[in-house]
């Protein structure tokens, strides 16, 4: 069983089920009667399973937030020189108009 190999291979997080093999352990695991039916090796391998892909969506939960923040704060700077660059350009242009024609 993938618990025993687990659990000999050293509880290498690699070992671990993911997706839909995890989603089957883990729904089969949910009642009671079944968890009591499985082995201690099997209730932690199954448990890590689920630790593990909690984590994992807790860090891309992470991610998507930072990336969020970095292209909010990107879209502040591109405003922000944006508006610098027309108030630049309004404060310059009336001046060009009183200058001399270029010969």
């Amino acid at each position: 069983m993938a618990a025993q190999a687990w659990t000999a291979g050293g509880r290498e997080p690699g070992d671990l089920l993911r997706g839909g093999q995890l989603a089957l352990a883990a729904g089969w695991a949910a009642t009671d009667a079944n968890r009591a039916a499985l082995s201690q090796d099997a209730r932690e391998f199954v448990d890590a399973g689920i630790a593990g892909e909690r984590a994992q969506q807790a860090a891309e939960r992470r991610r998507t937030r930072r990336l969020r923040q970095l292209v909010a704060a990107l879209t502040a700077a591109v405003l922000l020189a944006g508006g610098l660059t027309r108030a630049e350009w309004h404060a310059y242009v009336p001046g060009l108009r009183y200058a001399p024609p270029c010969r």
